[in-house]
């Protein structure tokens, strides 16, 4: 069986059909969530963090991100994918179109932690002869490991083709600078899931499955540390008895003779060595007259090569020495130090031999596969402790240096050496030619209409879900409208028995599947409008609608209400407006928010129902889809409030007409609601209730064929009686702005009359003195009131020059 990277690249892979496959498989959704849970597992986190979630698709592992209480936020490559995510209710996160082969859009140490489930793999084909799988790797973990802060993990399950793959993508991430390890669920067998586990910063990375039962650790670096290990002699502690015999058997065999070892220094059982005569013990002496020092005598030419210090003490015994035993010193000296010499340069050619098998893992220690070895400060040998710290202290006061040894600056460098750190990538805005996608709820900072409170919340903006009788002359007319009989035939029995049959069958699928094989069929205006004055949109997120204001008694902050985004929402087009009333409607905007309290999601004009699907197989629910609907009705009602107050005073405004209709629907029953708003009482404000109309059974044909009625006319509706008030409204108003204008401005009035002024016929061979308004401009009637211009300077019909 071919693996899908092997096909077509993701983008082209993961088309609409194969997306609502993938995303509405129950099987699927099952592996994702279990893998899921494994990374959040391996990940530790104990308290809400921010995640990143790498090939998010369509928000199936965002969702399990949500339950365990983590804000996240989730990229792919497939519009297909990301679009179904943005449809789904279920998914909290902000989603982003982008290529994660090209890095990740995100500034250094943004996220606490990362996931990545089935999609890394794909990293490693090469798309043309100019992509390499090498490079799209190294990109994507520079970038990972920039975007992620300091201690922060990610996890990422990947099904690698061979080890040639697995160990492509760990290498990457190693020259990344993570510290890595590879986990294996149900290793050896066909169900096997490799999962590699990053980490950013120290600590080791076998941390990550503490606790966890079952699992074995197998550790490379061990491994490879005892494989290095091997056949090679171990060599003898420096100041051990071993060590020492060893030594005066290389003196003798250079024709020396050992000093003996007293009693005062190390009981040498060896010590059959004797004294050579005439030679004293050298010890530490100081000039107090000259205060020149004389030099400790050290034969461990060791100690020479590990301390500047101790090799200025080597040069002031070559200057202030004298006669034979200098001329000895210098020769005992020199050997020593050709000695020396041969064996650094014998170990630095062992050490290249071993220098492509080691190799440090920078700024974390821990490895994959590999081995290190920390540098480490090592003592002067062949003294004893105080010894040595004598002779360090009687340095610094006689020789002060201006500058640190070599071997200080080393440690120096070793100790401040900074860890790699990616450079800090620009925001999109800056580089990346992406489309950045927001879902309607983001990083939890909105109600969620799936919580028990959000009812609470929609009170604190006084809208109400079946919370008070509504006017019974209300109801009467909605209830009018909904049952009213049509002249054109109805669905016939044969279609209405196959819908039933569809019903029953799609009770396991999702919404996608739900609104395309059944909710279709019953509202025929899905796919084409029965009125060019008509509109529909579905799925679009009503981002440029004024939000509902919270009650003036509401001294606290709560969470603000999500967007509307209705999954289909039906208004007026530009055909059912004039050019004026066009013009007109884009004056109604919010002065605090600029957005439109008529079009609400920048296509609809006045949007006047909206119908909302749910799966019961994926938890949803008419109580859901009501929080939604109710929220939705709010928005528009408060529309049409603002324009009948611009125009003609809510005094005047009909309070028992139903203006905003909903349905909520499954595969089992469809139920029908009104939307109506209550005047202030005691000085309060307007409060937008919704009440249940009528429910109808959509396993039994009538049910059916009531439904689909229902909806036909409330857009028959839709296209008589209100839209005949909007319109009236619109004029209304246009004419009020433009009394206004004229008061304001009566000099701007008069050269606009004047460019529409015609000569005056009746004296057309006389010099012309005076125009003649043109028909348009003649004085106009409005609401009752009498419109004048420049009544100061009219006589009659004529505008005197």
């Amino acid at each position: 069986m071919s693996r899908p990277e092997d096909l077509l690249p993701p983008d082209l892979y993961y088309d609409g059909a194969e997306a609502s496959k993938y995303t509405t498989s129950s099987r699927i959704q099952s592996i994702q969530a279990s893998m899921t849970n494994r990374a959040l597992e391996l990940l530790h986190l104990d308290s809400p963090s921010f995640i990143l979630d790498i090939g998010c698709g369509s928000g199936l592992s965002g969702e399990i991100v949500s339950e365990h209480g983590h804000n996240w936020v989730g990229m792919d490559i497939s519009p297909s994918m990301l679009d179904i995510a943005l449809q789904r209710e279920d998914v909290d996160g902000d989603l982003f179109l982008a290529d994660i082969g090209q890095g990740l859009p995100f500034r250094a140490g943004t996220f606490d932690a990362a996931i990545s489930i089935s999609a890394i793999q794909w990293l490693c084909n090469a798309e043309s002869s100019g992509v390499s799988p090498e490079g799209r790797l190294r990109r994507f973990f520079d970038g990972l490991y920039a975007c992620l802060k300091r201690g922060g993990r990610a996890v990422c399950q990947f099904y690698p083709k061979n080890d040639q793959q697995r160990t492509m993508i760990s290498s990457a991430a190693i020259k990344a600078g993570f510290g890595a390890g590879l986990l294996e669920d149900d290793g050896g067998t066909k169900n096997q899931k490799t999962y590699l586990v990053l980490s950013v910063g120290g600590g080791d990375i076998t941390t990550a499955i503490d606790g966890m039962e079952g699992v074995d650790v197998e550790d490379g670096r061990k491994i490879r540390q005892a494989m290095n290990a091997k056949g090679r002699r171990r060599e003898d502690v420096k100041g051990s008895k071993a060590w020492v015999l060893k030594r005066k058997e290389k003196m003798r065999a250079k024709g020396k003779r050992p000093r003996r070892v007293t009693e005062a220094n190390n009981n040498d059982e060896g010590g059959g060595d004797h004294e050579e005569p005439g030679r004293r013990c050298k010890r530490l002496k100081v000039h107090t007259k000259s205060r020149t020092p004389s030099l400790p005598g050290f034969e461990d030419k060791s100690s020479l090569r590990r301390s500047t210090r101790l090799q200025k003490l080597r040069e002031l015994r070559d200057q202030l020495g004298s006669g034979e035993q200098k001329r000895t010193e210098r020769s005992s000296a020199a050997a020593q130090y050709r000695d020396w010499k041969g064996a650094q340069t014998q170990k630095k050619a062992s050490a290249a031999s071993h220098k492509g098998k080691r190799r440090r893992n920078p700024g974390t220690g821990d490895e994959l596969h590999q081995v290190s070895k920390r540098q480490r400060r090592q003592s002067v040998s062949g003294l004893s402790i105080e010894r040595a710290d004598s002779i360090e202290r009687w340095l610094d006061e006689s020789y002060p240096d201006q500058k640190p040894s070599i071997a200080d600056k080393v440690l120096e460098v070793i100790d401040t050496m900074p860890r790699k750190s990616g450079a800090a990538l620009p925001s999109p805005e800056d580089s990346f030619d992406r489309t950045t996608i927001s879902s309607r709820k983001s990083d939890r900072t909105t109600a969620s209409v799936r919580d028990s409170d959000y009812r609470q919340s929609l009170r604190h903006r006084s809208v109400y879900i079946n919370h008070k009788d509504p006017p019974p002359e209300l109801m009467g007319r909605a209830k009018r409208i909904i049952s009213r009989p049509r002249l054109s035939p109805e669905m016939d029995d044969e279609a209405a028995q196959q819908l039933v049959k569809t019903s029953r069958r799609l009770e396991d699928e999702g919404e996608e599947v739900l609104v395309q094989q059944f909710a279709s069929a019953i509202i025929p205006a899905m796919k084409v409008v029965p009125d060019r004055r008509l509109a529909s949109n579905s799925g679009l997120p009503w981002s440029n609608s004024v939000p509902v204001p919270l009650k003036p008694s509401i001294l606290t902050t709560p969470l603000p209400l999500p967007k509307p985004k209705p999954d289909l929402a039906f208004g007026y087009s530009h055909d059912a407006f004039t050019e004026d009333q066009l013009g007109t409607i884009g004056l109604l905007v919010d002065d605090q928010f600029g957005r439109s309290y008529a079009v609400p999601d920048q296509k609809l004009l006045f949007p006047f129902l909206n119908v909302e699907f749910k799966s019961q197989a994926k938890n949803g629910t008419h109580y859901i889809a009501t929080n939604q609907a109710a929220g939705t009705g709010a928005v528009a009602l408060r529309g049409v409030m603002d324009l009948v107050d611009r125009s003609f005073g809510m005094e005047s405004f009909d309070y028992e007409e139903p203006l905003f209709f909903s349905v909520t629907m499954d595969h089992q029953l469809a139920c029908v609601n009104v939307h109506w708003l209550e005047a202030p009482v005691d000085g309060g404000k307007h409060s937008f209730h919704t009440e249940g109309l009528s429910r109808h059974l959509l396993q039994d044909v009538d049910g059916i064929r009531a439904t689909a009625r229902a909806i036909k006319n409330i857009l028959d509706e839709g296209t008589d009686k209100r839209l005949q008030t909007l319109c009236g409204a619109l004029d209304a108003y246009r004419e009020i702005v433009v009394r206004n204008r004229e008061a304001a401005d009566p000099q701007r009035v008069r050269h606009e009359a004047q460019a529409k002024m015609v000569p005056n016929e009746a004296s057309a061979d006389e010099p012309c003195s005076y125009l003649r308004l043109a028909p348009d401009l003649e004085v106009e009637r409005s609401l009752g009131t009498t419109r004048e211009i420049n009544k100061s300077r009219q006589d009659g019909d004529r505008i005197w020059l």
